[in-house]
């Protein structure tokens, strides 16, 4: 030191010029010059080479002079504690301080700070809150902060006490993965550019990087590295402030555990803070080794508080255990526009997209040109994969392409009352789901807070795994231009995990109680599902000028059963359907109705090409005065079909048919109308009355076809059919009409099968006389008319003539069978006398008395045979090669066992003669 330049009383310069100087006490400037002296300037040579050492790590270099208005210190590397007490305006320039800085706020004024060129380095390792405490007006240039575990909250706290403004331009902050890098707080203005924030860390409070309360807040061109917080807003924590801009911002690997890995928002009601994010890059959020509890990983909004973010983009974003990019909370707002976020994953109930709870009414949540790809939702409770919501929010997404979604199952999209949720002009595609799927489904327990559901020029395609596409109840859903193309439902999906046992009745459109849907100018195009349409009887379903095509449904694209609730109102106007397979009425399915729950009305709609497996090309029915319910006005029917019976309509009959205006024209068409049998008519070379003996049985000559209303031949099922239902089988069965003289031996029950019903080949039993051979038909309701009407066939048993005929009870019921004697094997010298008895009277061979048949013993012949047979078997052993255990114990098991079924009998049989022969000597 040089000593003091005095020259103008108010200054006082202090220079170091190339030296290590160390101060081993407490330098107090206080009373030098009090009265008079203005400004202190401390000068190095070079920050290199001038260096002052507070020897002490207690040590301190105190300011305490409230006269002085200007400290400056320049070009100089101090090792110690800075501690101004009382200053009015501090300059530090080109300064390398290795210890601590502190500013205490004795005085509520416009004190300045001006630091620049600044590097500093927490070496004390006191413990303290914050490492560097600020007040007044701040600027900070072209520095470098470095913080401390010492330090438990944050690096660099400023307090602007309403009135003071702070400013950070073109520096660095290292929060040592301890230190929150900068708190603001009641800052008049706050604005950082250029800047790079890394390592931070908040323990005690939210903000890994920057904290914010009650202040206006601007930030642009900064970028932050490895930023966290185990509670809110891993970089930013805005915390009642009056605004907040944040622009140019790129963030990499910043994760918060509880949320907002980017931005964690809330004020208070009389605050209502706006936030906004413009031109931002978020990239590796999330992926560390420790829990994150609720996720949000771009921003959670709280509060009063909106937040509008434009041209973002997004990568990596890993939730953990928690979910979301986004979260909501009471009265708050999410705007985003030009968005994109790639590789979005999470594991905890919620959306991926969006999670909110709790909304007010007026909160909304609005994406305008937003691209969504590789979402992954891997959470096993209820959950969804990219909107979960509870009640009280607007949500818009609006030219947004939304793709290669994946779920555990549950829901895409999920709210309750009260919602209003619009998506328009945009692209929904490639939604991949492990177990079934309500993909977008609206909750409402009452009329009085409905769901609002508006779709529009929108095209959702190749969506896996449908338990139901949309299911609301008490709301509205709205289609305008828009198609769906290649829904499946689980069921059909190779990617959904479905249980043998599980059975769902998986529906497109599964509209609830109360609710209502209409559907205008679209296309509805390659369904695969139980049934398309599925409504309530408070429901009501329009579908205007719209394409119904190519899809392949198990029961019906409409399909009524009161008991499974599938019921409702359908108003179909211009519509077409075209190239649709399923099982039975491909468009209409009526099982069971209630008469004041169910009506459908088509209008000047075209029916083309559709398919039914069974029956009923277009409706099928068994439902009674089907005409007071359905109606078709002015339709046109080209080229439908049906397996079996009715191309276009099956009904009950004739007068229980849905209502056509053009009945007459349609029924010109061969096979358009149908109906379950009535009647039967007799194949033209069938007998129709049967002559026979006792104990024959009928053959196949009587054949009939079976006739409905309009006369058809009924079709029945092909024998070569893979499926089929017991309700599409004809049965029949046959019976006498005097049991006490007659008795029928065998099945009596037949079906009727490619189109022709054989009575079937039972034996008839009884005295000689004239019967009649009783027909009966049974089948499923539709048929069970034919249960009351008997169908009589002469049946004659004629006597027997006993020279030709064995007559006799051989079926043990009390009637005799007239025979003929039959033998099998024949009796080759022998005669055949009976059923299977031969008279060998008259041979040489007496049979088993005779004496040369006794020596033989036949039964021991047959086991000498089984061990030459095994003996075969043992040779063909012994040609393996190999050495195993068990080819050992078979090989010697096959010796032995052989040559004792071979030498046992022959003993047996010598041991035999000897004592027949022994017994006769003796006699």
């Amino acid at each position: 030191m040089n000593g003091f330049n005095n020259n103008l009383e108010d200054i006082l310069t202090i220079n170091i010029k190339n030296t290590n100087l160390k101060i081993t006490n407490n330098s107090i400037i206080d009373n030098i010059n009090k009265n008079t002296l203005k400004k202190i300037i401390i000068n190095g040579v070079a920050k290199e080479d001038s260096i002052l050492i507070l020897d002490n790590s207690i040590n301190k270099l105190i300011f305490n002079n409230e006269n002085i208005k200007e400290i400056h210190i320049n070009k100089l590397t101090i090792y110690g504690f800075l501690d101004f007490v009382k200053y009015q305006e501090v300059i530090l320039e080109n300064v390398v301080l290795y210890g601590r800085l502190n500013f205490n706020n004795y005085k509520e004024s416009n004190k300045l700070i001006d630091i620049s060129n600044f590097q500093y380095y927490d070496k004390l390792n006191i413990k303290t809150n914050n490492c560097i405490d600020l007040y007044g007006n701040v600027t900070i240039n072209n520095s470098y902060f470095y913080g401390n575990p010492s330090c438990s909250d944050s690096l660099l706290s400023f307090k602007g006490e309403n009135i003071n403004n702070l400013q950070i331009n073109n520096s660095y902050f290292d929060g040592a993965y301890s230190n929150n890098c900068v708190s603001i707080s009641n800052s008049s203005k706050s604005h950082i550019s250029s800047s790079l924030f890394e390592k931070g860390g908040s323990f005690e409070n939210g903000g890994g990087a920057i904290r914010v309360m009650k202040s206006n807040f601007y930030i642009e061109d900064c970028k932050f590295n490895d930023n966290f917080s185990i509670y809110d807003g891993g970089i930013f924590y805005v915390l009642d402030s009056y605004s907040f801009i944040a622009q140019n911002i790129e963030a990499y690997n910043s994760t918060a555990l509880e949320k907002g890995s980017l931005i964690y928002m809330y004020s208070s009601e009389n605050i209502k803070t706006t936030g906004y994010i413009i031109n931002a890059v978020q990239i590796n959020s999330g992926n560390i080794n420790k829990k994150i509890n609720d996720g949000s990983l771009i921003a959670s909004v709280e509060g009063y508080s909106s937040l509008y973010i434009e041209n973002f983009y997004g990568n990596e974003l890993n939730a953990g255990n928690g979910v979301g990019a986004f979260n909501l909370n009471y009265h708050s707002s999410i705007e985003l526009k030009n968005i994109e976020l790639n590789g979005v994953s999470g594991s905890s109930s919620g959306g991926l997209l969006l999670t909110s709870k709790n909304e007010a009414k007026d909160s909304f949540f609005k994406v305008y040109n937003g691209t969504f790809t590789d979402f992954n939702q891997y959470s096993k409770e209820t959950s969804s994969s990219l909107i979960m919501t509870s009640n009280n929010i607007n949500i818009i997404l609006e030219n947004c392409n939304i793709n290669n979604i994946n779920s555990m199952g549950y829901y895409f999209i999920y709210t309750k009352g009260g919602n209003t949720i619009e998506i328009k002009n945009s692209i929904i595609e490639n939604y991949f789901s492990l177990y079934p799927t309500n993909f977008i489904i609206c909750e409402s327990f009452n009329d009085i807070d409905k769901c609002e559901l508006t779709i529009n020029n929108t095209t959702f395609n190749f969506i896996q795994s449908l338990e139901a596409f949309i299911k609301i109840n008490n709301g509205d859903v709205i289609i305008n231009d828009s198609m769906f193309s290649d829904l499946y439902s689980c069921y059909y999906s190779t990617y959904c995990n479905l249980e043998l046992n599980d059975f769902f009745r998986e529906i497109t459109f599964d509209i609830g109680v109360n609710a209502n849907m209409n559907i205008n100018n679209s296309i509805l195009k390659s369904l695969y599902a139980y049934s398309i349409f599925k409504a309530r009887n408070t429901s009501l379903i329009t579908i205007n000028n719209s394409d119904i095509s190519n899809h392949f449904i198990s029961e019906s694209i409409i399909y009524i059963d009161k008991n499974l609730y599938f019921d409702g109102h359908y108003i179909i106007n211009n519509c077409n359907f075209n190239d649709n397979i399923s099982y039975s009425g491909c468009i209409l399915n009526i099982q069971n109705i209630d008469s004041s729950g169910f009506s459908a009305e088509f209008n000047n709609s075209t029916f083309s090409k559709n398919y039914s497996m069974y029956n009923g090309g277009v409706i099928y029915s068994r439902v009674k005065s089907l005409y007071l319910y359905i109606s078709f006005n002015n339709c046109i029917f080209d080229n439908n079909f049906s397996h079996y019976q009715g191309f276009i309509s099956y009904s009950l009959s004739k007068l229980d048919e849905p209502f056509f205006s053009n009945i007459d024209e349609l029924r010109k068409i061969e096979n358009a109308f149908a109906t379950p049998p009535v009647n039967l008519r007799f194949i033209s070379n069938s007998l129709n009355s049967v002559s026979l003996l006792s104990g024959e049985s009928l053959q196949n000559d009587i054949k009939f076809n079976l006739i409905d209303d309009y006369n058809n031949s009924y079709i029945t099922i092909s024998e070569e059919i893979d499926y089929f239902s017991p309700s599409d089988i004809v049965f029949l069965s046959i019976e006498t009409n005097d049991p006490s003289n007659t008795a029928l031996i065998g099945q009596t029950f037949s079906y009727c099968s490619n189109n022709i019903c054989h009575i079937p080949p039972v034996k008839i039993v009884g005295n000689p006389g004239f019967y009649n051979l009783i027909l009966k038909i049974h089948g499923s309701e539709e048929v069970n008319k034919f249960d009351d009407v008997l169908f009589n066939f002469d049946l004659i048993i004629n006597p027997c003539n006993d020279s030709k005929y064995i007559y006799n009870d051989i079926e043990n019921i009390g009637f005799k069978s007239c025979y003929l004697p039959e033998c099998i094997p024949n009796c080759n010298s022998g005669v055949c006398v009976s059923k299977n008895v031969c008279d060998c009277s008259k041979t040489s061979f007496k049979g088993p008395e005779d004496l040369v048949f006794k020596s033989a013993s036949y039964s021991l012949l047959n086991i000498i045979l089984l061990g030459l047979l095994l003996n075969c078997l043992y040779l063909l052993v012994l040609t393996y090669d190999e050495n195993k255990v068990k080819m050992c114990i078979l090989e010697y098991l096959l010796h032995h066992l052989s040559f004792t079924l071979v030498f046992g009998p022959i003993v047996l049989k010598t041991y035999r003669i000897y004592r027949i022969f022994g017994y006769i000597r003796i006699h």
